[in-house]
């Protein structure tokens, strides 16, 4: 049952991906989905959530294509709830991290420690500029040695 419901996934996704508008498109986040998908995917096996996921989402697409022309609210809230399921166990369990995660994160830390060297030095236009390039240059290589190690989403 396992092994079907992951054949028919990626086949649902793409039929979604052809019978939709773009605009509909982006509001399902098939490109996004599709990444989860064969994340849950390769880790089913081991994991028993990711089983639960792949039945859980390959009822929601089913349901999303049956009639992908005329989907409603609901129907989008309960795949997007899906999703933010998905990313949760995926971030929590298996140690995966959105693209441009770490690049968010640094950036941030690295503009509040510019603010608070540029008080230091009194001059809020240097800190803030050490802080942004500082931090954007660790959140890019930490990016990058998360694609590189396979930990993205």
């Amino acid at each position: 049952m396992l092994e079907e419901a992951k054949d028919n996934l990626l086949k649902i996704t793409e039929s979604l991906k052809e019978n939709t508008d773009t605009k509909l498109a982006a509001k399902l986040k098939l490109d996004l989905l599709e990444r989860f998908i064969k994340r849950i995917i390769e880790f089913s096996d081991d994991c028993i959530d990711c089983g639960n996921f792949i039945m859980q989402t390959e009822r929601i697409l089913k349901e999303l294509d049956a009639n992908p022309n005329s989907i409603d609210q609901a129907a989008l809230e309960v795949h997007h709830l899906n999703l933010k399921k998905i990313i949760a166990h995926l971030q929590s369990e298996h140690k995966l991290v959105k693209d441009g995660h770490y690049f968010e994160t640094y950036l941030s830390m690295g503009v509040a420690f510019g603010f608070i060297l540029g008080l230091l030095i009194n001059n809020l236009a240097l800190g803030f500029s050490f802080g942004l390039v500082i931090g954007t240059a660790i959140g890019s290589i930490q990016d990058a040695n998360a694609k590189n190690k396979g930990l993205l989403i």
